[in-house]
């Protein structure tokens, strides 16, 4: 059976920062499981607005924050009630007030359109399977050239 590392290791082998990765609250780091890191190839630049679609326990979502620093903002998605709370917690306890998460989804919640910057996607794009409608919704919100 494929194993793959969770936690801190991972994050590390997935080519987070790690001076980062120490600032975020442990039991968030401890519990991730990402097959991926949606920052690899291009970080978000300080006053971004983030959209994390199915966050989870809020690794990215938090992680995001200091990539975009206190002029931007993240809100982040998720359909399982106890990963939100999770997420709200770590939020809570990490004093980043400017962070946001909401149960549901992206096809299910109504944004403004052109309000965010970026759709982070980690594995979970892949678990939708109406996609072609989920696209749609990330090109309505997104803001083109600002």
């Amino acid at each position: 059976m494929w194993k793959h590392p969770v936690g801190r290791r991972s994050m590390e082998i997935l080519g987070y920062q790690m001076e980062i990765i120490d600032q975020l609250p442990s039991d968030t780091t401890s519990q991730f499981n990402g097959l991926g890191n949606p920052f690899h190839f291009q970080e978000p630049q300080p006053g971004e607005k983030l959209l994390f679609v199915e966050c989870g326990g809020g690794s990215d979502l938090l992680y995001g924050r200091f990539l975009v620093g206190e002029e931007g903002f993240g809100i982040g998605l998720d359909f399982s009630q106890a990963l939100v709370a999770e997420t709200e917690e770590a939020i809570r306890t990490s004093g980043m007030s400017w962070l946001e998460v909401r149960i549901g989804t992206l096809l299910n919640l109504s944004f403004k359109e052109s309000q965010f910057n970026r759709v982070v996607f980690n594995w979970s794009f892949f678990l939708f399977l109406r996609k072609k409608e989920l696209l749609e919704k990330c090109y309505r919100v997104l803001s083109w050239g600002d």
